[in-house]
C-alpha cells in the first residue's frame, strides 16, 4: 500500500501518457527498442529504433497486471483500474514469425547479428511468467524456439547472459541444460573468486545473481498460479535440501529431495492463505488436516491462516 502500489500505480501513468494510438486502435510503444541489438537498415548505430519491440510491450503488459491486481486488492482507483484494463488489452499483440520464432520487434526484421547475447524479447519466458504452457502456449513454445536459435548462432556467449538462458532452461523444465550452462558460467565466466566476468575480464554482478536464480527456478517456480516444484532438477544434484523460499502470497517453503524425488515439503502460509502445488508433489501426502486437497492436475491445495505450517511427506 506505501511502496509497491504506488510506484506500480505512477509507471503506468506515465504509459497512459507515453502510448500512441495507430490507425487500427492498437495503442503503440515509440521509440522503442530492444536493448543493445538491431535490425538491417539503421546504418552503424549499435541500437535500432522502432515501433513496440517485444520487450517493451511485454513489460507495458506486466506493469499494467501488477497496476490492476494491486489496486483490486487494495480496493482502490476503481475508475483508474477500468482505464488500464482497457489500455492494456489494447497493447499489440505477442507476435509469432513465419519462422515459428517470437518476434523481437513490430514486425519480422533482418537480424544483424542472430547470435546476439541479449535475449530481450524473452523476457516473457523469464523472469516474467507471461508465456508458460498453460496461459499462452503458442508463445512459449515460440519462446523456446526463439532461444534455440539464437544459441545455435552462438548466442549466451558472457557470463550474464550464460546466466539467464540457465534461467531459460530452468523455466521450461530442462534441468540437464541448466547444469550444462552453470558449468559454463562457472569455468568459463567467472574468476578463481567465482565473480562473474563478461569479455574481456569485466565484472558483472548480473551473471552472479543470474546463476543463483537458475538454481532456484531449477527447484521452486511459480506461473499460472502454481508453485512447480522440482520442475528442472539436474541429475546432478541426486538429494538436497532447500529452506526459507519466499513465493508470491508471502508462502515460505522448505523441500528435502532424495534420488532425485521430493520426499518433504513444509509450508508456511503467508498473507494470501491458500498455495496451489504442482510437480513432484503427486506422491506426497499429508494426514490430518481439513486445509490440503488434491486438485485435478495432481498437485496440492493447501488453505489456512496466515503462519500455520502445513507438511506434506512421501
Amino acid at each position: 500500500q506505501n511502496r509497491a502500489y504506488p510506484f506500480f500505480r505512477d509507471v503506468v501513468r506515465f504509459y497512459e501518457d507515453y502510448l500512441v494510438e495507430d490507425g487500427f486502435g492498437t495503442l503503440q510503444i515509440m521509440p522503442s527498442q530492444s536493448p543493445e541489438n538491431r535490425f538491417a537498415g539503421t546504418g552503424h548505430w549499435p541500437v535500432s529504433i522502432g515501433i513496440s519491440s517485444a520487450m517493451d510491450v511485454q513489460l507495458a503488459h506486466d506493469a499494467f497486471r501488477y497496476a490492476i491486481e494491486a489496486a483490486e486488492h487494495l480496493s482502490t482507483d476503481e475508475g483508474d483500474v477500468s482505464i488500464w484494463r482497457d489500455l492494456q488489452s489494447r497493447l499489440p499483440a505477442f507476435a509469432i514469425g513465419s519462422d515459428g520464432r517470437l518476434l523481437e520487434w513490430d514486425i519480422e526484421r533482418e537480424e544483424v547479428e542472430p547470435g546476439h547475447r541479449h535475449l530481450s524479447h524473452l523476457y516473457g519466458l523469464h523472469p516474467s511468467d507471461l508465456f508458460n504452457p498453460n496461459d499462452r502456449p503458442l508463445q512459449y513454445e515460440a519462446a523456446i524456439r526463439s532461444l534455440e536459435f539464437r544459441l545455435a548462432q552462438g548466442g549466451g556467449h558472457t557470463g550474464w547472459s550464460r546466466a539467464w538462458v540457465a534461467c531459460f532452461f530452468a523455466r521450461i523444465g530442462r534441468g540437464e541444460e541448466v547444469w550444462k550452462h552453470l558449468c559454463g558460467l562457472l569455468t568459463d565466466f567467472a574468476t578463481v573468486s567465482l565473480l562473474d566476468l563478461h569479455p574481456p575480464r569485466i565484472f558483472q554482478i548480473d551473471g552472479n545473481l543470474g546463476a543463483v536464480e537458475a538454481v532456484l527456478q531449477c527447484l521452486v517456480q511459480c506461473w499460472a498460479d502454481r508453485v512447480h516444484l522440482l520442475r528442472a532438477l539436474p541429475s546432478a544434484w541426486p538429494a538436497g535440501r532447500l529452506s526459507g523460499v519466499r513465493v508470491p502470497g508471502g508462502h515460505v517453503l522448505t523441500l528435502v529431495w532424495r534420488e532425485g524425488q521430493l520426499t518433504e515439503c513444509a509450508v508456511t502460509l503467508g498473507f494470501r492463505g491458500n498455495i496451489r502445488l504442482a510437480g513432484a508433489v503427486g506422491h506426497l501426502h499429508v494426514s490430518g488436516s481439513e486445509g490440503v486437497n488434491r486438485t485435478a492436475d495432481g498437485g496440492w491445495m493447501l488453505t489456512g491462516k496466515p503462519g500455520d505450517v502445513l507438511t506434506l511427506v512421501g
